[in-house]
């Protein structure tokens, strides 16, 4: 019986260490993981403030830009209707 309980214990032991191996392994692998998802959502971040900016820089060009055409628009109809008096 005591070294039925020796043998039990000694299996046991390996077994636990091997699992606390395991455990070991995966919380490094959880912590890598986490520091590479922080790393993506910083990427993210400064892709959206990027995307923003860009956005923002064009939107104005395009107002600029129809506020040119709608002068030019006017400026044309101006002409036509003058050519039409001479």
């Amino acid at each position: 019986m005591c070294v039925e309980r020796a043998q039990l214990h000694s299996q046991l032991e390996i077994q636990y260490g091997g699992l606390q191996a395991d455990f070991d392994n995966l919380k490094a692998q959880l912590d890598e993981e986490a520091e590479n998802a922080a790393a993506l959502k910083s990427q993210l971040q400064k892709s959206q403030a990027e995307y923003l900016t860009i956005k923002s820089k064009y939107d104005k060009e395009v107002s600029a830009k129809s506020d040119e055409l709608d002068e030019l628009r006017s400026a044309e109809s101006l002409i036509e209707s003058n050519r039409g008096k001479i």
